[in-house]
């Protein structure tokens, strides 16, 4: 009998992560390079994070309930994000342009969400990476939507 052939080496291989990295950072450039479509970049790249948490709860080593708990977690931060500026807007419209609030919603509750997310990555090692980093990018892209949202007020005011 012959011996069967070797099996192919390719030399493009790639991982599925790896090529939804690549594709969020080409479509945040190309967004962003794009006139006046920088609503189309923060969408683009809100869903690329999705899919990147996505992706971390199906590779996951673990039982995925800490991914679909990171995925809770990022719709639930958007939620009270855009809570904070409504309520804060029906209380006082011009307390939004305080240093308060910018230093509250802008930096602290972010910082406080990613790092929450990172501290529980490091310390269970339960998520997989690309499940926290489309968390950190979603959050951060979340408080850019919502400084969006103000200089958009702002000029309207």
């Amino acid at each position: 009998m012959d011996d069967p052939p070797p099996p192919r080496t390719y030399r493009l291989q790639f991982s599925v992560a790896g090529l939804l990295i690549t594709t969020t950072l080409v479509a945040l450039f190309c967004g962003l390079l794009s006139i006046g479509s920088f609503e189309l970049a923060i969408l683009e790249v809100f869903v690329l994070s999705l899919l990147l948490m996505v992706f971390g709860a199906h590779r996951g080593r673990e039982h995925p309930s800490w991914a679909v708990g990171c995925l809770v977690a990022a719709v639930g931060y958007a939620a009270l994000n855009f809570g904070l500026l409504v309520s804060t807007l029906a209380i006082d419209a011009f307390a939004i342009f305080s240093s308060g609030y910018f230093l509250f919603a802008l930096v602290l509750v972010p910082l406080f969400f990613a790092g929450t997310m990172l501290l529980m990555a490091i310390g269970r090692r339960r998520l997989h990476w690309t499940s926290v980093l489309g968390y950190v990018l979603w959050v951060v892209f979340v408080a850019m939507a919502h400084f969006w949202l103000i200089a958009g007020i702002s000029a309207s005011v």
